[in-house]
């Protein structure tokens, strides 16, 4: 009997297009599947073929190609009678009806799967978590369609069917218009809306002026009236590698032409324990956990990140490139990626809890194109670099990093000043670990003479930044389980590795809760309005 297949033409772009948009669309939301949550298999031999890069942004791509299909095939099927037809007339073969229930049930995970992929992408934070981890399984579950749906077109034809399906070329005409026309002018419609797309749904953060004769204090208390009036704008972060997210209450400022800041979030406990060294039988020890592969992940000081920048990319103005890092070996120590951008500059305040703890100001930093590896540098960090500075405000109190034992650069100069260290603390009572360089000695064997258990920090505060780096004031505060940051920069860049904050600037922010590098993120950024 024979078998009469649809037209090669109308099959052509279905198959085609839905192929190449489900293979893509599988591929980069596993590799931000392991980057976020499945971390062990970032060492599988199989991830270093998923797609790398600006990830994020090829996942939304496709997803919105997932979506052109998606109508396309719903108003061919309505206009062609088709659904009329298979009701009248159902399969009566097993694989037909397994088939026909296959093709019934993906007519409900595919349209799901996209409604939760563009809730995921607008950033709407109503019950997130659940969002996310329904977009996951609806994936896995449109695979699985994928794959019953293959099963059940397998007959003695299936062949021929496979031909029809990929491999027959229609008339040059249609294929010009199905292979070319089409493509290109999806295409080149989803890049002419990039800017409109990714800014039709980012939230405003109001900058409102300072009234006269009030003025703001950068001391992380947010007690004055102004700040007890002003409303602020919340941004739900998510942390990979869990289920958890941290909102940031964000408020603004303006005064003459200075910009304010107020960031706070929840953080149960005041990380500043930052990789102490303890005394062992056989010399200092470094506790840590992860530095090894440069991603620590309990020793760690308590962080905060803000970047800016003139464009809405999501993830940063696309500054963030999944499993790449070094450019000669396209992978990064932390395995997950680095930062940077391929022309341009992101701008990016760093604050740190024990590093800038006293100075009054953050590490103001940057993403620009990759730097150079330098060989011997403990941590490649692609394009992120803090700003110029003429001094170096803290150094490391040791000569390297060993996983085992490690020499410490200085001691004390009076052995008392080790005892606020000997007690951790993670609450009010916490202490940063990190001492003065000028209360402090060269390191020798004849003054080494501390007990085994004893605490020393692995920081020492040089002197005040200077230049660039120290362009934007902050001061933090933990209280009853929350920190509160205030920051004060000029609305115009002094420096040309900073950007001016203006109406219509981006950010992002990021929380890191005693890690290295891996810090909560949201897509979506905010756009900068001055009243």
């Amino acid at each position: 009997m024979a078998v009469r297949f649809a037209s090669p033409a109308k099959l052509l772009i279905l198959h085609w297009l839905s192929t190449v948009a489900l293979v893509m669309s599988l591929l980069t939301g596993l590799r931000l599947f392991i980057s976020n949550a499945w971390h062990v298999a970032l060492d599988a031999p199989w991830a270093n073929w998923l797609p790398s890069g600006d990830v994020f942004a090829l996942h939304v791509a496709f997803g919105w190609l997932w979506l052109v299909i998606v109508v396309v095939w719903a108003v061919r099927r309505y206009v062609s009678g088709a659904i009329r037809r298979e009701r009248a007339k159902p399969p009566t073969s097993r694989l037909g009806r397994l088939n026909l229930y296959t093709l019934r049930a993906g007519r409900v995970i595919v349209p799901l799967l996209l409604i939760t992929g563009v809730l995921l992408w607008s950033g709407v934070n109503v019950m997130r978590p659940w969002v996310i981890v329904l977009h996951a399984a609806l994936a896995f579950a449109a695979l699985l369609c994928v794959l019953v749906h293959i099963v059940g077109q397998l007959s003695a034809t299936w062949w021929q069917g496979l031909k029809a399906v990929y491999c027959r070329l229609p008339s040059w005409r249609v294929l010009a218009a199905t292979t070319l026309a089409v493509p290109l002018a999806i295409t080149a419609t989803a890049w002419m809306l990039r800017d409109t797309l990714n800014s039709a749904s980012v939230t405003q953060l109001i900058v409102h002026e300072v009234p006269a004769g009030q003025r703001l204090t950068i001391d992380g208390v947010l007690d004055e009236p102004f700040w007890q009036h002003a409303t602020p704008v919340t941004v739900i972060t998510r942390v990979p590698g869990s289920s958890a997210h941290v909102p940031v209450e964000i408020r603004a400022a303006r005064h003459g032409l200075v910009i304010y800041f107020a960031f706070s979030w929840e953080d149960p406990t005041q990380s500043l324990a930052h990789l102490p060294l303890i005394k062992t039988d056989d010399g200092w020890k470094m506790l840590h956990d992860g530095l090894a592969q440069n991603d620590e992940r309990r020793w760690y000081e308590d962080k905060f990140a803000v970047i800016f920048s003139d464009q809405p990319d999501i993830a940063g103005n696309s500054s963030f490139h999944f499993g790449t890092g070094k450019p000669e070996t396209g992978r990064s120590e932390s395995r997950r990626g680095a930062h940077y951008v391929a022309s341009g500059l992101v701008d990016m305040w760093h604050w740190k809890a024990v590093r800038n703890h006293g100075y009054g100001v953050l590490d103001d930093s940057h993403f620009g194109t990759p730097y150079p590896h330098v060989p011997g540098e403990q941590r490649y960090t692609a394009g992120y670099k803090a700003d110029p500075s003429q001094t170096n405000p803290f150094s490391s109190n040791y000569l390297w990093f060993y996983e085992d034992i490690v020499v410490p650069k200085r001691l004390p100069n009076d052995p008392a000043q080790l005892a606020p260290f000997q007690t951790l603390h993670d609450d009010e009572n916490a202490v940063p670990f990190a001492l003065s360089w000028y209360e402090t000695k060269p390191y020798s064997a004849e003054d080494d003479h501390y007990p085994v258990g004893t605490l020393m920090p692995s920081i020492l505060w040089i002197t005040n930044p200077d230049t660039d780096r120290a362009d934007a004031a902050a001061q933090g505060r933990w209280h009853d389980g929350r920190w509160t940051l205030e920051v004060a920069r000029g609305i115009a860049a002094e420096s040309g590795f900073d950007l001016d904050i203006t109406d219509g600037t981006y950010l992002w922010v990021a929380t890191f809760d005693h890690t290295q590098v891996n810090h909560s993120y949201h897509l979506r950024p905010l756009r900068i309005r001055f009243e």
